[in-house]
C-alpha cells in the first residue's frame, strides 16, 4: 500500500509530463504479462489485435524469464521478448527497475495485473497506462484504477479474452480470435529424432499440471493409458517436466510396451511445440501446454476439475471438454485460484470416469477416417 499512496502523492510530478507525452503517436508499446505460460498463450488473440491496430510500432512483450525463448519464436507479433524473474519486481529497486524500462516506451498494455507493474507505468509517466483490473475489486486496485489511462474490469465467469481484447479498442469477437503459435525448426527436427515417423497413431497425455488440484488422479491416468494401449494402432506419448518422470516410471511399469513412451524433461520448453505437433491429439487439463497445443493446431480433449471454462474460453471444433461437475463446481476463476480442495474428495475429478475421457480422444483419432478403434 505504502507504494500505490506514494504514487498518488508523486502524481504532481509524472501526471503532468504523462499528459504532455501524450501528444506523440503511439510508437513504441510494451504487452506486461508476468504471468504461467498458459497465460501468455491465451493472450496470443490480443497480440493479434494490436498489431493489426497498430502495424508500424515496435510491440515487446515482458514476461517470465523462463518463457522467454518459447515465445520469442512462437508468438510472431512481438519484436522483442524481454525476461523478469518474478522476485525482481519487489520493493523499491524492482519497482525503479521496471520503471527505467518503461520509459523507453509510449504505452503499457498489462494483462495479467500487479500493483508493482501498474505504480512502475506511472514512475515511468507512460501516456498510455492500460490495465486489466481483477473482478475482486480489492482496496488496492480501486485506489490503483483512476491513474490508469485505460482499464477493463473483468466479471467473474464472464470471458477473460474478451476483458483483455477491450483494452485495444477492437470489436473482433472473443470466440472467433484463434489462438495463434508457431514451432522453431529446430522444435520440430528434436521432436522427429524422437518420435520416428511411424503408422501409428499419436496421442499425448499431459501427466502433471503446475496446481497439484488440477492434476489427473494416478488411478484415472493409469485406466485411460491402458485402455488406450488396447489399441495397437496407438502409441501414447507422456509430456512432463523432469518431475514428472516418477509418475511415468509407474506408468511403464504397469503397462509395459514399445508404444508407451516416455518424454518427460526430455524436452526444453522451447522445443515443446515440435513434440506437440507429432500428435493426434493431446489430452491434459487447464494446464500452459493444454493452451498451447490448442494454439499450435493440435486436436484437445481436456478434463476440465475445479476451473470456469467460460472465462479460459477452451473450445472450438477442435477442442473436447470433459466436464463433470459437483455443486461445489467450478471453485476457481482467473483472479481467484484454488489451491486445495474443499471437500472431502475432489469429486469433480475422482468421480471421472476413464471410458469418457477414452472415448473423446478416440472420436478425435478416428473421425477423419471413418475407422473404428481395434
Amino acid at each position: 500500500m505504502i507504494y500505490i499512496l506514494l504514487t498518488w502523492v508523486s502524481a504532481l510530478l509524472w501526471w503532468p509530463i504523462s499528459r504532455l507525452r501524450r501528444r506523440q503517436p503511439v510508437t513504441r508499446i510494451l504487452v506486461l504479462e508476468i504471468a504461467g505460460m498458459g497465460d501468455v498463450v491465451c493472450s496470443t488473440p490480443v497480440f493479434h489485435a494490436l498489431r493489426q491496430t497498430y502495424p508500424q510500432a515496435r510491440i515487446d512483450l515482458l514476461t517470465d524469464q523462463a518463457w522467454v525463448e518459447l515465445f520469442q519464436v512462437g508468438i510472431a507479433e512481438f519484436d522483442h521478448v524481454i525476461g523478469l524473474r518474478p522476485q525482481h519486481l519487489k520493493g523499491w529497486r524492482g519497482r525503479l527497475r521496471l520503471a527505467r524500462r518503461l520509459a523507453f516506451y509510449d504505452t503499457a498494455l498489462c494483462l495479467n495485473p500487479g500493483a508493482a507493474q501498474l505504480t512502475a507505468m506511472c514512475w515511468a509517466a507512460l501516456p498510455r497506462r492500460m490495465s486489466v483490473l481483477p473482478d475482486i475489486r480489492s482496496r488496492s486496485y480501486r485506489l490503483l484504477a483512476p491513474l490508469l489511462s485505460h482499464r477493463a474490469w473483468h466479471e467473474r465467469g464472464k470471458s477473460f479474452l474478451h476483458t483483455q481484447l477491450r483494452l485495444v479498442s477492437t470489436s473482433e469477437d472473443a470466440r472467433a480470435l484463434p489462438r495463434r503459435m508457431q514451432a522453431s525448426a529446430a522444435s520440430l527436427t528434436k521432436a522427429a529424432a524422437y518420435l520416428p515417423t511411424s503408422q501409428l497413431r499419436t496421442v499425448g497425455i499431459a501427466i502433471g499440471s503446475g496446481r497439484k488440484i488440477k492434476t489427473l488422479p494416478f488411478e484415472l491416468l493409469r485406466e485411460v493409458v491402458r485402455i488406450l494401449l488396447l489399441d495397437e494402432g496407438l502409441r501414447v506419448v507422456l509430456i512432463g517436466v523432469a518431475s514428472d518422470g516418477e509418475q511415468a516410471q509407474r506408468l511403464l511399469a504397469l503397462c509395459p510396451t514399445s508404444r508407451l513412451v516416455d518424454a518427460t524433461g526430455r524436452f526444453a520448453l522451447a522445443d515443446i511445440p515440435g513434440l506437440l505437433l507429432q500428435l493426434q491429439v493431446f489430452l491434459g487439463v487447464d494446464s500452459g501446454l493444454t493452451y498451447l497445443a490448442q494454439a499450435l493446431g493440435v486436436r484437445v480433449v481436456c478434463v476440465v476439475g475445479p476451473v470456469d471454462m467460460g472465462e479460459t474460453g477452451l473450445q472450438g471444433p477442435g477442442v473436447r471438454l470433459i466436464d463433470h461437475k459437483p455443486p461445489c463446481a467450478p471453485c476457481s476463476w482467473v483472479f481467484a485460484t484454488t489451491q486445495h480442495c474443499q471437500q472431502a474428495r475432489q469429486s469433480c475429478l475422482q468421480d471421472l470416469g476413464a471410458a469418457s475421457i477414452v472415448a473423446a480422444v478416440q472420436d478425435f483419432l478416428y473421425q477423419e477416417v471413418g475407422a473404428s478403434p481395434s
